[in-house]
């Protein structure tokens, strides 16, 4: 037996996981049932480890695959553990086989097993681990979509475990939960209980996450100055942690943070847009035009921070988050630049998207601004030539194109649309 455990201890360090376990797999009946699932838990924790940590360095697409690979291998350690649990339900082992088994679970994605598990954890163990427990119990029943339960279990948690740290990820789960079923208020509340009135430090994690939801929250809202101060905020806080310590999920979250700061002062203009058309007076149509160009002019220079941003880190093509925001970028700009009647920039930077998107439907609302460029432009001619095109675009795109996924319209309304167009 020794000999055997050896030999496993060697592959294991030698990184042949699939070695190892097959070598588990032949030592019954030399070893009980109990040390054969307890040693199959600890090798896939470990091969689960090995993808996690590959996942670090690997480019975008290969870390997608390693961590797939990695939560196949915790979902199976959750089961192995949880058998554990089973065979050794008279011992003292019980209790930390059943946690391993939820966390295993939770760290798999296999929410519904983790929430079994989990409640029975917290049915036979009444004080060890309970916040951390509720904290997970609640946030695999946000991942299944369970809010109205998970707001329970969290504010649970919160309630009968003051004291404990794992109440501030609490309050920001819960808030999240909220806000999914449109209890804005009470999300706002515990927010501000992470960042004002309770007593978590501004350098934790929590309390940046909070500030970021927050800032969200408020662009939603359409509180946008506030959103901007919030995500202004956050923005500065990761800049000083990403320092110390880089964390790719943190990076993504502030990328997005600073394209809502784009969107924030972007639709800010709005309000001051609608105040100049409807004042009395020259001096309030002066100012609120200024204030109004003022928004717009700050939305463009934070569209062009992120595309400049997000084309010096590359690898755009392999994350569909980023992909979506540089062509947000790039829309938004024509957008801005058309509203401040700079035209002529508004029509390069729609071309910019036209030519680098040709086989999206949603190049076709780019053919379409171009051509309105190209009116107040005064050029008709080219105009047309536009609407042409995008004719040509839209018949070469595959007859199997969803375009309700990036565009407001349907083939069948877009041929409307481009025929009423090319008459004008």
């Amino acid at each position: 037996k020794k000999r055997l455990i050896q030999a496993y201890r060697d592959f294991i360090d030698n990184e042949q996981f699939d070695v190892a376990m097959n070598l588990v797999g032949s030592l019954q009946p030399i070893f009980s049932l109990t040390e054969v699932t307890d040693l199959r838990a600890q090798t896939h924790l470990k091969w689960a480890a090995h993808f996690s940590n590959k996942a670090v360095t690997a480019s975008s697409w290969d870390a997608k695959e390693q961590l797939k690979t990695a939560r196949y291998h915790q979902r199976a350690a959750g089961a192995s553990y949880e058998l554990l649990s089973k065979l050794r339900y008279a011992s003292r082992e019980f209790i930390d086989d059943l946690w391993l088994a939820g966390e295993n679970y939770f760290a798999g994605q296999s929410y519904s097993n983790a929430q079994r598990v989990l409640k029975s954890y917290l049915h036979h163990e009444a004080q060890k681990r309970q916040a951390l427990a509720l904290l997970r119990l609640g946030q695999a029943q946000i991942s299944s979509m369970n809010y109205a339960e998970a707001i329970e279990t969290l504010d649970e948690c919160i309630e009968t475990h003051p004291n404990d740290a794992n109440i501030y990820q609490a309050r920001l789960d819960c808030a999240h939960a909220h806000l999914q079923l449109g209890q804005a208020a009470l999300a706002e509340e515990l927010l501000l209980d992470n960042l004002v009135r309770k007593t978590l430090d501004p350098s934790a994690k929590e309390w940046l996450d909070s500030l970021f939801l927050l800032g969200h929250h408020y662009h939603n809202t359409n509180r946008f100055l506030d959103a901007i101060d919030a995500l202004d905020h956050a923005v500065l806080r990761h800049e000083k942690a990403e320092k110390s310590s880089p964390d790719s999920r943190d990076a993504q979250q502030a990328m997005l943070a600073r394209y809502t700061i784009a969107r924030s002062y972007h639709d800010a203009a709005e309000k001051p847009a609608t105040l100049a058309r409807d004042a009395k007076t020259e001096s309030e149509r002066q100012k609120n035009r200024k204030l109004r160009d003022d928004h717009l002019i700050e939305a463009l220079k934070n569209y062009e921070h992120v595309q400049n941003l997000l084309t010096l880190q590359g690898e755009i093509d392999s994350n569909d988050v980023d992909q979506a925001l540089i062509r947000n970028c790039y829309m938004m700009q024509g957008s801005v630049l058309y509203q401040l009647k700079r035209y002529e920039e508004a029509r390069k930077a729609y071309g910019n998207i036209s030519t680098r998107y040709q086989n999206e439907p949603f190049v076709l609302e780019c053919f379409v601004h171009i051509a309105n460029c190209y009116r107040n432009l005064n050029k008709p001619v080219k105009a047309k030539g536009t609407i042409e095109q995008a004719k040509l675009v839209l018949n070469r795109l595959p007859p199997n194109t969803d375009f309700k996924l990036s565009t407001n319209f349907s083939k069948q309304s877009w041929e409307l649309l481009l025929n009423e167009m090319s008459g004008w």
